[in-house]
């Protein structure tokens, strides 16, 4: 794909598949090749019903997270004389095993409830983080120094033929743009997260031809082209769940 000032990326198009088995659900997406090997994480495509518990990672919301990959891909300027690193793009996908009090609710099943809950637990990490700095702010105070959804109707959802998909920034004001959280339900038990971070590269002789607000453009492009390389097969029974909740 190319970008703006002429820059390109990865060919996704020629990307390997990789598919995750989680039962009744099947993740299918193009990974295209890290562009760090130092900093490169990637759990093997496989059935991850087979996964052990001590596999998993307990988070600071006490949710069970499992990294299935950990890229980095790099930006270039197509120009044969001059080819250099224009900016990075840092992806981070895991999975997370919903509360088992959430499970026999339809919470992954139905957008309304997906959403909220996502709403929740972003607003909890929020409360996490701020818990031990000595400020006695309330939270609507907080929330004035984090660039995060504080209601549903400031989340974007993206339509799917079968269970729309949950987009909200998350991260402190002062650490510049946010990082983009794409949140996908899978079955009542699991979801996706998918994280998105680009940063540009500096050069002391040259000049930066990006303003901050085409650097988040281009991240929304690079957004875009990921997720329109995921493939989601559901059971004949998860298909007949979300019929359900939609009647």
């Amino acid at each position: 794909m190319r970008f703006l000032h002429n820059v390109i990326g990865p060919d996704f198009d020629k990307a390997d598949l990789v598919s995750f088995d989680f039962g009744d659900v099947d993740f299918i997406m193009r990974l295209p090749e890290n562009s760090d090997r130092d900093g490169e994480k990637f759990l093997a495509p496989s059935d991850l019903t087979c996964i052990t518990d001590d596999q998993w990672d307990i988070t600071g919301d006490s949710i069970k997270t499992l990294t299935l990959a950990k890229h980095r891909w790099v930006y270039k300027y197509d120009d044969p004389v001059n080819e250099i690193d224009s900016f990075l793009t840092d992806i981070y996908l895991v999975v997370k095993e919903i509360p088992a009090e959430k499970q026999t609710q339809p919470v992954p099943l139905n957008i309304n409830t997906f959403s909220g809950w996502i709403l929740e637990m972003m607003h909890h990490w929020i409360h996490l983080t701020v818990r031990d700095m000595p400020t006695g702010e309330p939270f609507e105070v907080v929330m004035k120094n984090w660039q995060a959804p504080a209601t549903v109707a400031d989340m974007e959802i993206i339509k799917r033929d079968n269970l729309d998909w949950v987009v909200a920034p998350y991260g402190p004001i002062d650490n510049g743009p946010p990082v983009q959280h794409i949140c996908i339900p899978l079955n009542r038990k699991y979801f996706m997260m998918l994280m998105v971070e680009t940063s540009k590269m500096y050069y002391a002789d040259l000049a930066d031809p990006f303003l901050d607000k085409e650097i988040e453009l281009v991240e929304a492009q690079i957004c875009d082209e990921f997720l329109s390389y995921i493939n989601i097969v559901y059971s004949p029974e998860i298909l007949e769940a979300i019929k359900k909740q939609r009647s």
